[in-house]
């Protein structure tokens, strides 16, 4: 009887700290991180997740975005416009300089040649798509873009 009261006790005290939100019982509130070593292969599947996909610092796969922020929908390329295939491997990239997303002939178009500078420095192609043209200089940096890009992108009001 006395170890009943002992366990029932040590129940209580567990419902106490588990009861005080009802988000406790879907999601712990202490997350725990493991470290791999060398004896132990790593228990978080984020971490083997990550590893695999960090093949190249261009490359995006559906892998490495969070699954409830996946790609849904049409995707298209933000440098020429055109729909891409982001189930298809190897048919998104992520654009050298500003991070966003490309399809493979914009990337292979950007890589092809580096951006030339005019005597003042300012780019003479377009940073986003590479083409050169009607550009718009950036008033802080060296950056030039294209109506186009502007345009397809940010849209009028920016």
């Amino acid at each position: 009887m006395m170890e009943n009261n002992k366990e029932e006790g040590a129940s209580t005290s567990e419902k106490s700290r588990s009861s005080g939100s009802s988000r406790s019982k879907r999601k712990p509130s202490i997350v725990t991180k493991y470290v791999e070593s060398d004896d132990e292969k790593p228990t978080d599947e984020n971490v083997n997740e990550k590893a695999a996909t960090e093949n190249s610092e261009n490359d995006i796969t559906m892998q490495s975005l969070p699954k409830e922020d996946g790609l849904h929908g049409i995707v298209s390329c933000t440098a020429c416009g055109q729909q891409v295939n982001h189930f298809q491997k190897d048919s998104i990239y992520r654009h050298p300089s500003l991070k966003v997303l490309i399809c493979k002939n914009c990337f292979k178009y950007y890589m092809s040649d580096d951006i030339s500078r005019d005597s003042d420095g300012m780019d003479e192609q377009c940073r986003w798509c590479a083409e050169g043209g009607n550009l718009i200089c950036c008033d802080f940096c060296h950056n030039a873009f294209c109506k186009k890009c502007i345009l397809r992108n940010l849209g009028r009001k920016e």
